[in-house]
């Protein structure tokens, strides 16, 4: 499996990292959920290991995905 993380940049200035899988359909990695969002809605990302995370969407300033060995 290969994995894609992502740096997930708030308008507060935080920036959330998160671990994502490549080999999934676009509308399920993170850029994708972000894209298909309303301005309105929450994104959610997670699983039983990592914890979930519930980000509103206008508090997302942009998403970076992070190169191999940064």
């Amino acid at each position: 499996m290969y994995t894609q993380d992502y740096c997930i940049h708030l308008i507060n200035g935080e920036q959330i990292m998160l671990p994502g899988e490549r080999n999934i359909p676009e509308n399920r990695t993170i850029p994708g959920k972000f894209k298909e969002a309303r301005p309105d809605d929450v994104i959610t990302y997670g699983d039983p290991d990592i914890g979930y995370f519930y980000i509103p969407k206008r508090h997302i300033l942009f998403i970076r995905a992070i190169p191999n060995g940064e």
